[in-house]
């Protein structure tokens, strides 16, 4: 049974008269404390987990950061969840996800190159959606020789471009993986969602790809402004309010993730990911023959995406994916106030899901 214990302050209130101010000053003071035993004995009700920090080797001379989370708890995980990021993120977004996920599975996580804590991108091996793949397939590989006991099956869980690394992924690993859940997803050529005019993105992009030196100039550029947003709060808050309609607070980690980030990374993902492949892709895997669990989550006030479009493509060429619509919701579903605890509890479920369906597959090969 808990106890609570007076403070010498309120003993020696209710025994001695005070000077009015006095008898203020000494009750806002008892009433504080008490707060603070308060809020220091409530019961954390947060999961408990553990985080492993590995290095993996590129390929390239360079390093991947990545990240396993697993619960302390005796209970066997249902499965495993792979994070996939948007492009110019460090995992800062899936946190709530991952306090939620943990509880039922175990989840990886890694950094683009010349993102967070991965080394930079170099110059014979741009970042592009065919690096961060080989990428993931390296980090899975280190993590099944590391951890034998993982499930050999994964779900993966993206946002934003990192949509069109997931699903190409899946596309690629289809033994692999059991499903694959989106929010907010890149899934037309990135730029159209950013400019909304088709023909100003593609020849905005067209020039981008013919000239080095351009993308170098905007490379420059865009690291300029990354830097110069990072530091004056105001006018990083007012854009961001713009684009994603999330607090400061909410955003202020990639302002400060968006010093760090490799320019020339940046640009060079945008590129390759202006590209209709991974609506192919997303066909591919909602047809008949691989019938993969998809399931999308789409704020339809998100302005860096044409959400209406995507929703429209997503209905034609893949029926059997899972459409939830967020009315109100922006770009930053999986940080903002309003949204974030719901959407974590949508995508535990989906994969929950994922992973029941595999054991009921497993045992079925088994029962014959």
């Amino acid at each position: 049974m808990r106890q609570f214990y007076a403070s010498p302050r309120i003993l020696y209130l209710c025994n001695t008269n005070f000077s009015t101010t006095y008898s203020i000053f000494a009750l806002s003071t008892a009433f504080f404390e008490f707060l603070h035993f308060s809020r220091a004995h409530m019961p954390n009700n947060k999961p408990s987990f553990e985080t492993e920090i590995h290095y993996v080797d590129n390929g390239d001379g360079g390093q991947i950061y990545c990240e396993y989370f697993y619960s302390t708890s005796d209970t066997s995980p249902n499965g495993v969840v792979f994070l996939v990021d948007g492009v110019c993120n460090n995992g800062f977004q899936f946190e709530e996800f991952i306090d939620r996920c943990v509880r039922t599975h175990c989840v990886i996580r890694f950094d683009y190159r010349g993102h967070g804590r991965s080394s930079n991108a170099s110059g014979k091996t741009p970042l592009t959606v065919n690096a961060c793949v080989s990428d993931m397939k390296r980090v899975l590989e280190h993590f099944y020789g590391t951890h034998p006991t993982l499930k050999k099956k994964v779900t993966l869980i993206s946002y934003s471009l990192g949509a069109q690394v997931a699903l190409k992924f899946a596309s690629e690993e289809v033994e692999r993986v059991n499903g694959v859940g989106i929010v907010n997803g890149t899934l037309e050529p990135a730029f159209y969602g950013l400019f909304r005019s088709e023909m100003l993105s593609d020849g905005i992009i067209r020039a981008l790809r013919w000239s080095s030196t351009f993308q170098l100039f905007v490379a420059f550029w865009i690291r300029v402004g990354m830097v110069l947003l990072s530091l004056n709060g105001f006018f990083s808050s007012l854009l961001a309010s713009y684009f994603v309609k999330a607090s400061a607070k909410n955003f202020k980690p990639f302002w400060k993730h968006a010093r760090r980030v490799q320019a020339r990374s940046y640009i060079s993902f945008l590129v390759d990911a202006h590209s209709k492949v991974c609506l192919d892709i997303l066909e591919y895997l909602g047809s008949a023959g691989v019938d993969m669990p998809l399931f999308c989550i789409v704020g339809m006030k998100d302005t860096l995406v044409r959400t209406e479009k995507t929703v429209d493509i997503v209905h034609r060429i893949a029926p059997e994916c899972e459409i939830c619509k967020v009315k109100d919701g922006c770009h930053a579903l999986l940080v903002h106030d309003k949204h974030k605890e719901q959407t974590a509890r949508v995508l535990v479920e989906f994969a929950n899901r994922c992973a029941l369906d595999v054991d009921k597959a497993i045992m079925n090969g088994i029962l014959g």
